[in-house]
């Protein structure tokens, strides 16, 4: 069996049972132990580079919001772990501050508490998103709000509202992590 995509429970439940009946599953973009093979991209070396690109296009003392996703999902964990590892190795003099959360449950919350943020912290000067979905959130809210330019934006994935918001000047640079 080949997979590619994000797994929620209900396929990794099945896909064990397919693995325990001897049947090899390939899986990209995502992992699973039972699988013969994972291909995917090295995560926490996508968050470093988020942090490299950031840090070297702001003065020391900025800060960098970073929508770090769901604490629970390994892609994101990884991505916002190599992320701040970067910036506490470089010791750039760069700040960072995480919001988590993901899925439509929490997008609300992600919202309101980045807008929150942005309201009460002037040395936010950038932002970064672990995740697709959190990459359209923040290009919203910059919209919104009016400041493209002034809030540097990493966005995650290449597909057209990324592009759209590069096109627009909202985002600045794109991280593409296809395996």
């Amino acid at each position: 069996i080949l997979v590619a995509g994000y797994l929620d429970e209900r396929n990794r439940a099945k896909l064990k049972e397919y693995h325990a009946k001897g049947i090899p599953i390939a899986i990209a973009t995502d992992q699973l132990d039972e699988a013969l093979v994972s291909v995917q991209a090295d995560f926490t070396q996508t968050g470093a580079l988020a942090a490299e690109l950031l840090s070297s296009q702001l003065p020391a003392g900025s800060k960098i919001l970073v929508d770090a996703g769901g604490v629970n999902i390994r892609s994101h964990f990884l991505m916002a772990q190599g992320f701040e590892e970067y910036l506490k190795a470089k010791n750039a003099g760069i700040n960072y501050v995480f919001v988590h959360g993901y899925g439509e449950e929490h997008e609300q919350f992600v919202r309101g508490r980045v807008e929150e943020l942005l309201d009460t912290d002037p040395s936010i000067r950038a932002m970064f998103s672990v995740n697709a979905r959190g990459s359209v959130l923040l290009s919203e809210i910059v919209r919104k709000r009016g400041c493209a330019g002034q809030i540097r934006l990493v966005g995650n994935d290449l597909f057209d509202e990324n592009i759209q918001s590069m096109k627009d000047g909202v985002m600045q640079n794109i991280i593409f992590k296809s395996p």
